[in-house]
């Protein structure tokens, strides 16, 4: 029995049949706009009835996570009176409606079968592939923007700030000295904003927080930057905020090379936002105060374990420590691998007993925060202490 998005399939099909105006075929799509709108009826019809057949779980999951994504943010947008908070096209629709962003990946698929270029099973497979990596694409990106509104919320932000910089243009006409750290520029200043913007751009001439933001439960500035692993940064910074601790980029390389460097989430704290507004340059990288990793799915732990986790904590060594923002329940073993594991050392007199010693686990904590706001409060009470500890309140 033919399943209902294959009914649904049929029947677009019956449609083209009857309209001579539509041809579709290897090489040619021809749609008449006094039918175009009731063919891409037909054809949505199809991919949001597989997606519900096929997937009704992660439809599931996405909805939840658009749910509370509309929440916070809408409640981040109102106390702070934004106009928008902006995420990259393909998230936006998935976050605003799960069901239109997991079709628009299916939209070449099922033009394939239309046109004969595969048949049902192949569409199937192809469809199967696209939706599984959308979904885990969306819901990364989705989750992770989620966790810095939720932050900003939760650190009783008034105010934000937005960081005009120059989008770095590869183009043959660019002189030597504008390239790989040769041409060296003034540092951005911070402009109070009323928008939030999450959108990845590929090359940068520094490395800026995504948002800074000032906390009034802090009295401090938070800068938040997550584009370790989309932008390439070309300039050299004049001026570096002298606030910040500073690393050689080539000594991190020489130390650790050069793949699985950065982490999900960087948080850096200060006075001043104007101590905020480069993270990096071409040649150095600023300690940040903790970084953040996020796990969305229930087994990456069985996938991946804490290495990657270890080796961006020992990479940047944030100074308050490394956070794990899980949105499923951390594993027991995985808390387990971080507790401090005794060290047994021979007694220095014959007969003495062996007494175990304790070595210090790794400044890493594990959260188990689902959509949960205030189980994020161990990131917001680090910083506090922080500050406080260095006589910076």
């Amino acid at each position: 029995m033919p399943s209902s998005w294959q009914k649904a399939y049929d029947e677009l099909k019956g449609f083209i049949s009857n309209n001579t105006s539509i041809e579709i075929g290897a090489n040619v799509v021809c749609i008449s706009s006094d039918v175009r709108p009731e063919f891409y009826r037909l054809f949505n019809t199809v991919c949001v009835r597989f997606i519900k057949e096929t997937f009704p779980d992660l439809l599931k999951e996405s909805c939840v996570m658009s749910k509370n994504w509309g929440e916070i943010s809408q409640k981040l947008m109102g106390g702070l009176k934004l106009e928008s908070i902006d995420v990259d096209t393909t998230i936006k629709w998935f976050l605003l409606d799960p069901k239109d962003g997991l079709t628009r990946g299916l939209f070449d698929s099922l033009f394939d079968l239309l046109k004969g270029k595969n048949d049902l099973s192949a569409f199937e497979q192809a469809a199967d592939r696209l939706v599984k990596d959308e979904f885990t694409r969306c819901c990364r990106e989705g989750y992770q923007c989620w966790s810095i509104v939720a932050l900003l919320h939760l650190l009783s932000t008034d105010k934000v700030y937005h960081l005009p910089v120059t989008d770095f243009d590869m183009n043959p006409s660019l002189q030597p000295e504008e390239l790989y750290g040769r041409r060296q520029e003034n540092v951005p200043h911070a402009v109070e904003t009323n928008r939030i913007s999450f959108v990845h751009n590929i090359m940068y001439s520094f490395l800026i927080p995504r948002v800074i933001g000032h906390s009034t439960r802090l009295n401090y500035f938070t800068a938040f930057c997550r584009d370790f692993n989309y932008s390439e940064v070309r300039w050299r910074a004049r001026d570096l905020s002298p606030e910040q601790e500073w690393f050689g980029i080539s000594d991190i390389v020489r130390d650790f090379g050069r793949g699985d460097l950065w982490p999900d989430l960087a948080i850096y704290t200060g006075s001043y936002h104007s101590k905020l507004v480069v993270i990096a340059d071409y040649f150095k990288m600023a300690r940040p105060d903790i970084i953040v990793e996020f796990r969305v799915e229930k087994d990456w732990y069985e996938k991946e374990g804490l290495e990657p986790i270890r080796r961006h904590y020992n990479v940047l060594k944030p100074r308050l420590g490394s956070f794990v923002v899980c949105r499923e329940p951390v594993p027991k073993t995985a808390l387990q691998e971080l507790e401090p594991k005794p060290e047994l050392h021979q007694p220095e007199a014959i007969g003495a007993a062996i007494r175990p010693t304790y070595k210090p686990a790794p400044d890493i904590h594990l959260l188990s925060v689902g959509y949960d706001i205030p189980k994020l409060e161990p990131i917001v009470d680090t910083m506090l202490k922080g500050i406080t500890s260095q006589g910076r309140l």
